[in-house]
């Protein structure tokens, strides 16, 4: 969909309450770290070229990119915990 002045990408068939990072796990490789592997079928590209964002009037919308990540998030971690955000 075109959305202020960009095309983005809108999931469609999923919950209201849906939101990306849900479906599917996380993997370590030696290659990459940590790797999202997606359950969904728009997965491949998601979460590996471009960025997420968020806005009232249409949900979630995907941004395409041409840098491939394992993921595109950001990693903290103490001594007890690793996380992601």
């Amino acid at each position: 969909v075109s959305y202020r002045g960009a095309t983005v990408f809108v999931p469609v068939d999923v919950p209201d309450d849906w939101r990306p990072y849900t479906l599917g796990h996380w993997v370590y490789t030696e290659q990459y770290g940590w790797l999202w592997v997606s359950d969904e079928p728009f997965g491949w590209a998601t979460y590996h070229y471009g960025r997420w964002g968020y806005a009232d009037d249409i949900g979630w919308y995907w941004v395409p990119g041409t840098r491939w990540a394992p993921a595109w998030v950001s990693w903290r971690r103490d001594r007890e915990h690793i996380i992601w955000a």
